[in-house]
Formats: C-alpha cells, structure tokens, sequence
C-alpha cells in the first residue's frame, strides 16, 4: 500500500529484510498479507488464491533462509 511504502521511507527499519523475503515469496500465491504485533514475535496473516494451502505456504517459507515459522490455518465462513 501507499501508506506502508512511504513508512518505510520515513523508517527504513520498519519492515526487516526477512519479512521482505517472506512477502516476496509468498505474494504470487495470495491474494493479501498483513503482519501483527510487533517485537520479534508476531503473525503474518495470509490470503490465499487456493483453499487448504498451508502445506504450500509451509514448504515456502521453510525454504528461505532463516525463516522458523509455524503455519495455522484458520477459514473465512461465507455462509
């Protein structure tokens, strides 16, 4: 977004280089990300284009170097 290209002009630490990998390498696949929390421990909160895709997103980040994070899947009822 607009907002988060010119926060991170104005505080280049904002958003370090693994996080940047990791929306990198999961964008292709989503339709939306956004993080929560703060101070090393937080969530990345994903949008898929496919449903049941956590194995995926799992394998994804597993690959970058660094990266330990958990997957939890959760739905959106549109009923």
């Amino acid at each position: 977004s607009t907002y988060w290209a010119q926060k991170k002009l104005m505080a280049p630490d904002a958003e370090p280089a693994y996080i940047t990998a990791m929306f990198d390498a999961l964008k292709e696949h989503c339709y939306g990300m956004s993080l929560a929390g703060a101070g090393g421990g937080g969530f990345m909160i994903l949008i898929t284009k496919q449903p049941n895709f956590e194995t995926t997103i799992g394998e994804i980040l597993s690959s970058l170097p660094g990266c330990s994070a958990t997957v939890h899947r959760t739905e959106i009822d549109m009923q």
